[in-house]
């Protein structure tokens, strides 16, 4: 029995050896596989252009710069084949390398892409930012005669660009304009983002160059911030301003010289009595409403409001209700939200109206709570209003809370989730799935909508795209303004 276990040992430990080296050996082949990669190289002849900002130039291999660098998608079949092609000035010729084979005949289809001042070359993605200028052909040809490749590329860019002139160290922030970020050789796409652009002028006094453009959905409409001095400003932009490789140069407007600019504060300040209150500027944007967790915003749809619009920094607190309809606000809560039904927040508007009469203040419509709460325009997709942490930006236990404890979100509002739930002007209905602009929400209904959340409720009620409803006569819901 003593021999049987033995032998039986000895053969558990041959076997595990045995796959232990085979193990081995198939990940030091499966990492084999990965580092390496069969490499085709060929020369080539550029024959073609690169049509720079308002001049061509490049017109021939010769003209190009030592080390340029041209990507190149082959077009075998209905696939295309990645490469890439690195000019040497010294002995004026291109070298290509590309990474499956490659058809040989004439005429084939390409595509060209040429990047100067990336961020960073390497690996299967390319990336960009504003200063980069991107140039492309995707009706590019190329010959291929088994050793020599011919590529006939007319290369031009793919945005406009701009430069800001003004005083030195004056801020440079602006928005509206999209950029390229990255370049996929792997799927042959280029990606864009419209994220604000935040800059200071050097001592020069004029910027780079932005190279940047309007997609086609946008309004065709920078907006500027002077945060310093709390203005925005928006110029309308022709179909000719920041066109494909045309050169733009624009003057830093400010409040007391901004031709051609609009202008709006940031933050709008009220006095009532002795009560302050501040509305934030919203500017207009597209979003897709009901999209994040918990939502019950369903279906997800397309909304675009298309008037730029004010909403209060805070929900509206007992201090300031007291100021506006008169009593006293309870003693250690004048900085806690009211609480009131629906028609009451809305009688509360008439009488704030004749008190301040040059503005028409309302109730927020449900789609502009939505779109401020998640940020507008500078939204990073938070799942609650300014972060993934609820507990960060809102009041979720013990009941409310004063305002403005809590951080605020991407627009500098706060308690958008938590502290008390809100009212919205809507009545409460069923959204369509087709794309909307300005909704209102349903023409009649038994209840309307509120927003954010309370403490004590459940986790879902917090999320920017959870919507509630309840009987205008719910007088445990809180609010805050909205304007033009």
């Amino acid at each position: 029995m003593k021999t049987i276990r033995m032998f039986c040992n000895a053969l558990m430990s041959v076997a595990l050896t045995s796959l232990m080296i085979w193990s081995c050996m198939k990940v030091e082949t499966e990492v084999e596989q990965e580092e390496t990669r069969t490499v085709y190289t060929a020369s080539m002849v550029f024959e073609g252009s690169l049509t720079a900002y308002d001049a061509p130039t490049r017109a021939v291999s010769s003209s190009w710069e030592d080390d340029s660098q041209v990507f190149l998608q082959f077009s075998v079949g209905d696939a295309f084949v990645e490469g890439s092609a690195v000019y040497d000035a010294e002995a004026d010729k291109w070298g290509v390398e590309y990474y499956k084979p490659i058809t040989s005949g004439e005429e084939l289809r390409c595509h060209a892409y040429y990047f100067e001042n990336p961020v960073q070359v390497g690996g299967a993605d390319i990336i960009l930012n504003e200063r980069t200028a991107v140039y492309r052909d995707t009706t590019a040809t190329y010959f291929y005669d088994g050793e020599t490749i011919t590529i006939n590329a007319h290369l031009k860019p793919l945005t406009g660009r701009v430069r800001f002139e003004g005083d030195a160290g004056a801020e440079c922030n602006f928005a509206g304009c999209h950029r390229y970020t990255n370049y996929s050789l792997t799927t042959n796409t280029l990606t864009a983002s419209p994220k604000e652009f935040k800059d200071y002028l050097p001592e020069s006094g004029k910027s780079e160059y932005y190279y940047v453009f309007f997609d086609e959905e946008s309004p065709r409409e920078i907006r500027f911030y002077d945060r310093t001095n709390n203005a925005r400003f928006l110029k309308k932009c022709s179909p000719g301003v920041l066109a494909q490789g045309k050169s733009g140069y624009m003057s830093v407007p400010t409040v007391d010289s901004h031709v051609g600019w609009g202008y709006n504060e940031l933050v709008r300040t009220f006095t009532i009595g002795e009560v302050e209150f501040k509305m934030i500027l919203v500017d207009k944007g597209t979003f897709m409403m009901g999209w994040g967790p918990y939502t019950t915003a369903t279906p997800i749809h397309k909304v675009t409001l298309t008037k730029d619009y004010y909403i209060g920094e805070t929900e509206v607190t007992q201090a300031l209700w007291a100021a506006v309809m008169g009593g006293t606000a309870l003693s250690g809560e004048e900085e806690h939200p009211v609480q009131q039904t629906w028609d009451y927040c809305v009688e509360f508007t008439h009488h704030i109206n004749r008190l301040i009469d040059s503005v028409a203040f309302r109730l927020p419509t449900e789609a502009e709570w939505e779109f401020a709460a998640k940020g507008g325009n500078n939204s990073e997709g938070y799942d609650y209003s300014g972060s993934n942490d609820r507990y960060r930006v809102g009041w979720i236990n013990g009941g409310h809370q004063p305002v403005k404890q809590k951080i605020a979100n991407e627009i500098g509002l706060y308690d958008m989730t938590g502290n008390v739930s809100e009212w919205c002007s809507d009545y409460y209905g069923n959204y369509s799935s087709s794309d909307a602009i300005d909704p209102t929400g349903p023409l009649q209904g038994s209840s309307r909508v509120h927003r954010g959340g309370a403490p004590g409720n459940l986790t879902q009620f917090f999320a920017c795209a959870y919507r509630n409803s309840s009987s205008v006569s719910n007088d445990d819901v809180g609010f805050r303004l909205a304007s033009y």
